[in-house]
């Protein structure tokens, strides 16, 4: 499973220089000596003990940036720092959370195969994403509980980017607030923006997955090319929030604007009215 992945980061580490392969194979060898990975890995226990250590991987991943010196960086949320941190054996967990999401740098040639593994083995117990739960027996006894929103989304979304499911489970877990997207970079870059902001998310689905339902009717049609990219990434964000005060402003400023668009362009706003009518009749904003 996961190939072309797999194939991927092959290729990337059979082109690094010495220095690169030392760095991840110590990387490597941090992530092996944790006894979490020894139970997740070797022993391949499926636990809802584990689910914010996963949540917390997918964090950082979808997190991980290029800073404007041009280095690799990532970032945890504090909150998921914590309760990995303040569970049993938190601190060994910690070390695997960080490590694995160091390996899926590009510079560290991405995620090992073994921690695909337990990847999908949890993608199979529960799924993409979910929220608090409890799991019982065929006679009421109670066999395992879920305490916490868990997100394994944005995982999948990058190490199975053709797969629609993983990648329109993204939005999803968004859409239930099990995470939130983040705004663009001040400075610097997301290595894996369609996971982290609204727009480039919208981009990736209109390049890869075009007959995705959460894309916004529309999204591709030839009268965009008379407006500024901005005007499209602003209005498209406010349908993903559902800011309908916003897109109705929007919709005013466009029918404000008619005549000077007409004279700019030799059309005038109808369309771009159009589509923001009609999504948020899509999205609610008139019941």
């Amino acid at each position: 499973m996961y190939k072309s992945y797999n194939q991927s980061t092959q290729k990337n580490i059979a082109n690094f220089p010495p220095d690169r392969i030392k760095s991840r194979e110590k990387a490597i060898a941090k992530l092996e000596n944790t006894e979490t990975y020894k139970i997740l890995v070797d022993s391949n226990v499926v636990s809802p003990e584990y689910l914010p250590l996963l949540t917390a991987i997918n964090d950082g991943i979808r997190s991980s940036y290029i800073n404007e010196n041009s280095e690799e960086m990532f970032a945890i949320d504090e909150g998921l720092v914590q309760r990995v941190s303040k569970s049993e054996n938190g601190n060994d967990k910690l070390d695997f959370v960080i490590n694995t999401v160091l390996l899926s740098l590009p510079n560290k040639g991405g995620i090992p195969h073994e921690i695909i593994s337990v990847f999908e083995s949890y993608r199979k117990e529960y799924n993409y994403y979910g929220l608090p739960s409890t799991f019982h027996d065929m006679n009421g006894k109670l066999i395992s509980k879920v305490e916490y929103p868990y997100n394994l989304s944005s995982i999948f979304g990058v190490i199975d980017p053709e797969n629609r499911n993983a990648v329109e489970a993204i939005y999803e877990a968004n859409e239930k607030n099990i995470s939130i997207w983040f705004n663009p970079r001040d400075k610097g870059s997301y290595i894996n923006s369609y996971t982290a902001t609204i727009p480039d998310y919208t981009e990736f689905l209109s390049e890869h997955h075009k007959r995705s339902e959460y894309l916004p009717d529309d999204y591709s049609d030839d009268f965009w090319k008379n407006y500024d990219a901005e005007v499209k990434r602003k209005i498209v964000q406010m349908i993903y929030l559902k800011d309908c005060d916003g897109l109705q402003k929007q919709f005013d400023i466009a029918e404000q604007n008619m005549n000077s668009q007409l004279a700019r362009t030799g059309t005038g706003n109808s369309e771009l009215m159009g589509f923001i009518d009609e999504n948020m009749r899509k999205i609610g904003c008139y019941e």
